[in-house]
This record gives C-alpha cells, sequence and structure tokens, in this order.
C-alpha cells in the first residue's frame, strides 16, 4: 500500500505490521530516521513506492543506506542479492533512482550490475597494454615486434584508431587489404593471425563479447618457392641496382644482395652496432628470427658503402636506414625493388630471394663451407642450410656428373 501524504505515511509507518512502502523524497527520507529512533529499532527497511527493487535501510542511529534488492536468473532459491548503493545524503533518491535504471539495464542484458564499468581502451591502448603477455607466445619475436609496430600500430595509431568493441568484420578486413597493398599476401596473412590473437585476449578480459576477426578469410598461401637468379639474371640486376644506388631503398638492397641476411636484419641497422674499422655487424636478438644474436663480417662493398653513408649521417639518428615510420627505420622498399627489377628485365623475383639466391650462389658457385653458411645465415640445423644446396640444377647436373665420370673410368680401366 502506498501512502498518500507525510502525515498518514508516519502513522502507518510506526506500525512494523503495515507495508513500509514510501516515495523516496529528501523531507520523506528526514521523518523515516525520526520514525526509526522514536521507535527504538535496531534498524527498519523501506521500499521505494516508484521503484520496488529500491530499498532503504534505516539504522538505530539515524543513518541511511540506499540498497538495490534482486534475483540474479538462476534456478536455485534464495537467490536474492541485496546490494550496497550508497548513503543517504550523499547518494539523493533521485541519483539513487539514476543507479537502479543502469543496473537493471546490466541486468536485462545478463550482466551483473554490481561489476563496475570498465574504460573501453583503443585498439592501440589495448595492444600496448598487452605487449610483454603478447611476445611471450611467440618464439619469433622480432618478428612479431615488426609486425605489430610496422602493420597494426601502423595502421590504427591515428585516423584509423578506435575503441576495442568497435572494431567490425569489415574495418578487419580493410586492414589486411592495406598490409596485403603495402607489403604482401603472406604478411597480411600473418597480421591477420596476430590480430585474431590480440582480440581473442581482449574477449577473455571481457572487454568485447566477439572477436570480429572470426570467420574473416586470408589469402591463398604460394608453395615454398625454390627461385633464384640466373647469372644472366644476377648481371642485369647488379647494373640496375649500381644505376640507381643513390636511392637510400637501393642501398639496402645493395647489401641484401652482397650478404644474405633478412631484410629486417638490414632495414634495422644501426650505428651503433656497425664496427667498420673491423668489418663486423652484430645483429641482436630481437632481430633474428631464431632469438640469437649475433655478430657477422662485412665484406669491403658494404664496408665501403657504409663508410661513405656514415660521413653524411646525422649523428643524433642511430638508425642507417631511417624513416618516419612507427619503427623509425625503413619498413618498405617495394617501390624502389619493382623499379629496378623492371629496368633489369627480371620477373617473379622478391627481396627474400636475394638471400636465398646468394646463399644458393656460397653452397653451388663457390663450394663455401656448409658450416660457415649456416653462420651467416644464422640457421640453427644444417638441413635449413642445406634447403639452397639443392636448388641449382646447373649444381645438380654436375655433381651428377662426378659419378658418371668415375663409372667412365672404371668402364675404362
Amino acid at each position: 500500500m502506498e501512502l498518500k501524504s507525510d502525515k498518514i505515511q508516519t502513522n502507518q509507518l510506526r506500525d512494523p505490521g503495515k507495508n513500509r512502502k514510501v516515495k523516496f523524497t529528501k523531507s520523506m527520507m528526514s521523518k523515516l530516521v525520526e520514525i526509526v529512533c522514536a521507535e527504538g529499532k535496531q534498524r527498519i527497511r523501506f521500499t521505494d513506492s516508484m521503484m520496488p527493487g529500491l530499498k532503504a535501510v534505516v539504522s538505530e542511529t539515524g543513518s541511511i543506506f540506499f540498497y538495490h534488492l534482486w534475483t540474479p536468473s538462476t534456478k536455485e532459491k534464495k537467490a536474492k542479492r541485496f546490494d550496497k548503493l550508497g548513503p543517504w545524503p550523499g547518494l539523493s533518491p533521485e541519483k539513487a533512482r539514476e543507479l537502479m535504471k543502469a543496473r537493471q539495464e546490466k541486468i536485462a542484458f545478463g550482466q551483473d550490475p554490481s561489476v563496475p564499468d570498465v574504460d573501453m581502451p583503443t585498439i592501440s591502448e589495448f595492444i600496448a597494454s598487452e605487449l610483454e603477455w603478447l611476445l611471450k607466445r611467440y618464439k619469433k619475436t622480432a618478428t612479431v615486434k615488426s609486425q605489430i609496430k610496422c602493420w597494426l600500430l601502423g595502421y590504427f595509431v591515428g585516423g584509423k584508431d578506435m575503441p576495442l568493441d568497435q572494431l567490425s568484420r569489415r574495418d578487419v578486413i580493410k586492414f589486411i587489404e592495406w598490409v596485403a597493398d603495402k607489403r604482401s599476401e603472406v604478411t597480411a596473412n600473418r597480421c591477420l593471425s596476430l590480430l585474431s590473437v590480440v582480440l581473442t585476449r581482449a574477449q577473455d578480459l571481457e572487454y568485447i563479447e566477439r572477436n570480429p576477426c572470426n570467420g574473416v578469410k586470408g589469402y591463398p598461401e604460394p608453395e615454398s618457392r625454390s627461385r633464384i637468379s640466373s647469372d644472366d639474371e644476377y648481371n642485369r640486376w647488379v647494373k640496375s641496382l649500381i644505376k640507381n644506388i643513390d636511392h637510400l631503398h637501393s642501398k639496402i638492397l645493395y647489401i641484401l644482395t652482397l650478404i644474405p641476411l633478412r631484410f629486417q636484419e638490414v632495414a634495422a641497422m644501426q650505428w651503433s652496432r656497425i664496427d667498420l674499422d673491423n668489418g663486423t655487424y652484430f645483429i641482436p636478438d630481437s632481430l633474428s628470427k631464431n632469438r640469437r644474436g649475433r655478430t657477422i663480417a662485412l665484406n669491403h662493398p658494404v664496408v665501403d658503402l657504409l663508410t661513405e653513408m656514415s660521413s653524411k649521417r646525422d649523428p643524433g639518428v642511430d638508425w642507417v636506414f631511417p624513416a618516419s615510420s612507427v619503427s623509425g627505420h625503413v619498413v618498405n622498399i617495394r617501390v624502389q625493388f619493382k623499379k629496378i627489377l623492371k629496368e633489369a628485365g627480371i620477373t617473379d623475383f622478391r627481396i627474400h630471394d636475394c638471400r636465398r639466391s646468394g646463399a644458393s650462389a656460397l653452397l653451388n658457385d663457390f663450394d663455401a663451407n656448409p658450416l660457415k653458411i649456416m653462420q651467416i645465415l644464422n640457421h640453427r640445423s644444417m638441413q635449413s642450410t642445406m634447403v639452397y644446396a639443392r636448388l641449382s640444377a646447373k649444381s645438380m647436373v654436375e655433381t651428377s656428373d662426378l659419378l658418371a665420370q668415375k663409372f667412365t673410368e672404371a668402364v675404362s680401366s
């Protein structure tokens, strides 16, 4: 029964047998304190007539606390919850009802109203906060760091950054299309996988309810390449490269042609890791695919190139190939690479094929020590290095001819 006037309410509330339902107002809260004090009870619970789940418990000391009485969606009996909202007069009846409305909305969506709302981080903020966790999942931390800095943060930092819960499947597709256009379809697939791991983590931490990467198809993966340059292609490549050597990106390709390194190991070169006097370059584990740092020897053409570049460098910049990228160094040389290929008349050739061609030449054309080549390539096993030994058809024919020669000599003897 709802009481209509303050006078009637006061009389009826003094009777513990009556329904203590009142409209919570500032003036009524003061009267409730008077009633409890007059009756000498330890505490009395009152119900708001406008919002029945809102309760006010008045203690014998005269203090009042608002509570929310609600029943979670469970089959168990006596599952009611009595959650404290706050004290009066710090919390007014009007504010208490506003809190109740927000809590009821959460309950309607199956959420626990007692769990506070979490500020939704943006994609870039979440990646930064979970970077340590993310790197622990991968052995190839240098590759993952590069993908995060160059591609994930390179795309989402700035105008394309958004709260995690606003990222859609369409946004994910646009992202991998951007990576494929800037680098390659294979790299786009790796970035899709990495982004999916990031968003699964966000889902586990209850920032988002679903992973928008789910169901997004990557690009078809090509079969393992065995492309190496022929002698004629190599000659044309070198001539075209020298012709364009003034371009900073051509200098990266120049080093990759002379030393079979990975692109990242050259693009992220730092002057502090190069000893021009002794002709060495220290590659840290953060840049190594297998997380093993190493020192390599630089041949004379590379030392000459770096010496010339060092004389013109900005002493305040440690990057050998600086750029206005997130990482601070060059991350994409595709335009210049394609230009040199076109001028040389070479097709179906990729940047990593420079490393493959160099390693194959050392093994097949110069009969270099496989153990030394394994160290240069930073392979953990000889099996990985010897893959390059089977790429040259010319070398295989020559090796096969050795047995034919022995057979012929045996016949003639």
